[in-house]
């Protein structure tokens, strides 16, 4: 199960989120919109165990930028803490991972994060 921040426009066209993850970046966007999507899943757990079965997965994206950036990774993880089913989400890091400057950097702090995402209890 993988819920993202896709939306449609007036018009009725659906626009993925990558047309809009390195424009909410550089406005300082991304983060209180990935932390309202998190937000979003915990609240829909019940309804999403009701449609598609108990205990699936939920992926959620987060941004290199985000995945290195510890202050953010520590309320993202709270949020999951607070929740108590941390060990229903999958952590995903976008795309822009491999093409921001600064690529292995970025990369480390990730998978630095990511271990300590683990002790939480998140894939």
């Amino acid at each position: 199960m993988k819920r993202s921040s896709a939306g449609a426009i007036p018009g009725g066209e659906i626009h993925s989120p990558f047309a809009f993850i390195g424009l909410a970046t550089e406005l300082g966007l991304i983060d209180p919109i990935t932390l309202f999507v998190l937000a979003e899943a915990i609240q829909s757990i019940d309804l999403l165990d009701e449609a598609f079965g108990a205990g699936k997965a939920i992926a959620i994206n987060v941004a290199a930028k985000q995945a290195g950036d510890l202050q953010f990774m520590r309320s993202f993880v709270h949020a999951l803490e607070a929740s108590c089913c941390a060990d229903r989400f999958i952590l995903e890091v976008t795309e822009d991972a491999f093409t921001a400057p600064g690529l292995r950097s970025s990369l480390i702090r990730a998978c630095t994060t990511g271990g300590r995402l683990r002790t939480q209890g998140m894939d």
